[in-house]
């Protein structure tokens, strides 16, 4: 597979990688900003290795079907209605959303906090204990949190943003995809042309009525 950066200065490989942002923005869909496309711009931008930066968290991770399954599980948690652990695995579909997440994260967490109030339940009738705590949520908030960094020994193929361009700084203009290898992002960042950062999103608020449901709780049960 041809290596169609590999003549070109570190700033022209950094004008590609810019270009290739816009071309992947404009090949967005129905989404009303390509996370993947903003996440490479700020690798561009940025200049200090391990910078946090905040972005907005957008809809279509906000509403995808593997955070939702996500905070499912962070509710048992909080409910002690299952164990805290870590790894998961995605199931992604390939549709627009998929595609953008799976380009732009390489595994995020999703870190929830609530809020929670408590009412004893009525006793039993006949044991005259009390079955447990109805729990009520106050508030659930959560965020996605990741490192944008690359694998340099890795390689993807992407569709060309220099198709059928003629422009001088155009790379492999007759060619509809290009096969890039992410070691020139290591020289871009030699070059001190772009950083890999670490990058949240601001908290929002859930409010899918399944997640915040008010349960019935024991606090006496020992999930270890």
């Amino acid at each position: 597979m041809a290596d169609v950066l590999a003549s070109l200065s570190p700033q022209q490989v950094a004008g590609f990688y810019g270009r290739l942002a816009n071309s992947v923005d404009a090949r967005k869909g129905k989404l009303e900003v390509s996370l993947a496309a903003m996440l490479m711009r700020l690798w561009l931008e940025n200049r200090k290795k391990g910078d946090v930066l905040t972005i907005d968290a957008p809809a279509h991770l906000r509403g995808h079907e593997q955070t939702k399954s996500t905070l499912e599980y962070h509710r048992r948690v909080f409910l002690t209605q299952d164990q805290a652990r870590l790894g998961s695995k995605s199931a992604w579909a390939g549709n627009d959303a998929d595609r953008d997440l799976l380009y732009s994260l390489h595994g995020f967490q999703l870190h929830s906090s609530v809020t929670l109030a408590g009412v004893d339940l009525p006793l039993h009738p006949v044991t005259k204990k009390s079955p447990g705590v109805r729990v009520s949520f106050q508030s659930f908030m959560t965020y996605a949190w990741d490192i944008y960094d690359w694998d340099y020994s890795e390689h993807l193929t992407v569709p060309n943003p220099d198709y059928g361009s003629r422009s001088p700084d155009a790379v492999a203009p007759k060619s509809e995809t290009v096969v890039v290898y992410h070691k020139h992002a290591k020289r871009i960042e030699d070059a001190g042309l772009a950083a890999p950062y670490k990058f949240q999103t601001r908290p929002w608020r859930v409010l899918d009525a399944g997640l915040v449901a008010p349960a019935d709780v024991d606090p006496s049960r020992n999930l270890r």
